[in-house]
C-alpha cells in the first residue's frame, strides 16, 4: 500500500495563521513592524516603527522574505532602511531571546517607496493600493465604487453603483488617478461614465465632508471597455 505524504505548511500552527505568499487569506496579527537596520548572520536587526527601539530577531528558519505585493527576495538581498513586518514562531510572545521569526515580509525593496503608503502598511487597518502592484492580503476595502459623473475643480462626482446616489469626493490630496491595469493619468482627462473605485483618507468613514480621496482608481479610460461585475462589487483590490 502506498504511503500518503502529508505536507505541513508553516501557516498551520494551532491558533497561529501565518501569511501565505500571494494570497488574501486572513492571518494572525504581526508581532513586529519597523525598519530593517541590517541582516547579520542568523539575526535581523529591526528599528520598531513606533518607539524606535532596536529589536534583534533570529531569522535562521527563514528561507525567503516576501514582499507585500507579489514577489520575494533572499534576506541577503534586502535593502537597509526598508519597511518590514515579522510574525514570530507560534505568533505569540517569544519564548526565546532573540525571538524566532516564522514569516518575514517587506513592503518594497526600495527605500524610495511612497512614505504615505508605507505608513498605512505599518498601520494595517489602512493599507492603500500601490500602483502597478496588483492585489495584496493587507489592502483595505475600497470605500466607494461607481461611475464617474464629472471632475470639477478639486472634486470628483461619482454615481454609486448600487444606489445610484451621487457622491462628491475631494480629490485635492490624491496624487493621480491610477488605472487598474497599470499606469496613471490626469483627472482632467478622465472620461465621464467610466467605472472607478476610491479609497478614502485613513480608509474609514470620512471625517470631513466631502470625504477626501487617498487613492483613486479607474478601470479604463474608455466607456466601451466594460469591467467584469466583480470590479465594482469586490471590496478589495
Amino acid at each position: 500500500m502506498m504511503a500518503l505524504a502529508v505536507m505541513v505548511y508553516p501557516a498551520a500552527y494551532a491558533k497561529c495563521v501565518l501569511p501565505l505568499p500571494d494570497t488574501g487569506e486572513k492571518v494572525s496579527a504581526r508581532n513586529l513592524a519597523g525598519y530593517l537596520i541590517e541582516i547579520k548572520g542568523n539575526d535581523a536587526f529591526i528599528k520598531e516603527y513606533k518607539d524606535g527601539k532596536l529589536v534583534r530577531v533570529d531569522v535562521s528558519e527563514i528561507k525567503t522574505a516576501y514582499a507585500a505585493f507579489d514577489y520575494d527576495a533572499k534576506l541577503s538581498e534586502l535593502t537597509p532602511g526598508i519597511q518590514v513586518k515579522i510574525w514570530y514562531k507560534n505568533c505569540g510572545k517569544p519564548v526565546a531571546d532573540p525571538p524566532k521569526a516564522a514569516y518575514f515580509e517587506f513592503f518594497s525593496n526600495s527605500i524610495e517607496a511612497d512614505a504615505e503608503l508605507s505608513d498605512s502598511y505599518f498601520n494595517a487597518k489602512c493599507m492603500l493600493p500601490v500602483p502597478d502592484a496588483g492585489g495584496g492580503a493587507e489592502i483595505a476595502p475600497r470605500n466607494l465604487a461607481g461611475y464617474l459623473v464629472r471632475i470639477k475643480s478639486h472634486n470628483a462626482f461619482i454615481k454609486e453603483y448600487k444606489s445610484g446616489k451621487a457622491v462628491k469626493v475631494d480629490i485635492s490630496e490624491a496624487e493621480a488617478p491610477y488605472s487598474a491595469f497599470g499606469g496613471d493619468g490626469k483627472f482632467s482627462e478622465l472620461v465621464p461614465g467610466i467605472p472607478v473605485r476610491i479609497w478614502y483618507k485613513n480608509c474609514g468613514r470620512p471625517a470631513t465632508h466631502p470625504p477626501k480621496a487617498a487613492y483613486f482608481e479607474f478601470f479604463a479610460n474608455d466607456i466601451e471597455d466594460k469591467p467584469p461585475a466583480s470590479y465594482l462589487t469586490t471590496k478589495r483590490r
